[in-house]
């Protein structure tokens, strides 16, 4: 499920290692990579001001979307 108020759907994919980007129609918007990330476990998105959270192994990256 997703908020009513936003735009997309967000997916973390801890196996592969991205962020997926979907619209509510379920096509690809955007897939964000890292190898950086090693076992992410959660996030928060900001999308107005197009900003993305991502905890991995107890540090906090900020990413834009």
């Amino acid at each position: 499920w997703t908020y009513g108020d936003l735009q997309y759907i967000y997916i973390l994919d801890n196996v592969q290692k991205r962020l997926i980007i979907l619209g509510k129609d379920g096509r690809l918007n955007k897939q964000l990579t890292s190898t950086i990330l090693q076992a992410p476990t959660g996030m928060s998105i900001e999308e107005i001001d197009h900003l993305g959270y991502i905890l991995d192994k107890n540090k906090l990256y900020k990413i834009g979307l």
